[in-house]
């Protein structure tokens, strides 16, 4: 039988691991994050076209929605910032 060598794992390692964990978490994150702007951008499109539509006609739907998208997603976006950042 060999003998096997069991002493303290290297530095390397620790920090090696430690680094992929954040790493991780950092992706999910930031997934998350994306996820949640992306649903605030079509909720703003979708809202905010509607409405525009409705007041201003179909020609005006598209700048509607576009403008409601950029907001929407922008505010979802803080949103999600600001309750992380809370907890």
């Amino acid at each position: 039988m060999g003998a096997h060598k069991h002493g303290p794992p290297s530095t390397k390692n620790i920090a090696g691991g430690v680094g992929r964990g954040i790493l991780g978490g950092l992706l999910d994150e930031g997934k998350s994050w994306v996820r949640f702007t992306l649903a605030g951008a079509v909720v703003g499109s979708v809202g905010l076209g509607g409405v525009v539509a409705y007041h201003f006609g179909l020609e005006h739907l598209l700048l509607g929605a576009g403008i409601g998208a950029a907001v929407g997603g922008v505010g979802a976006g803080l949103l999600y910032l600001f309750a992380a950042a809370e907890l």
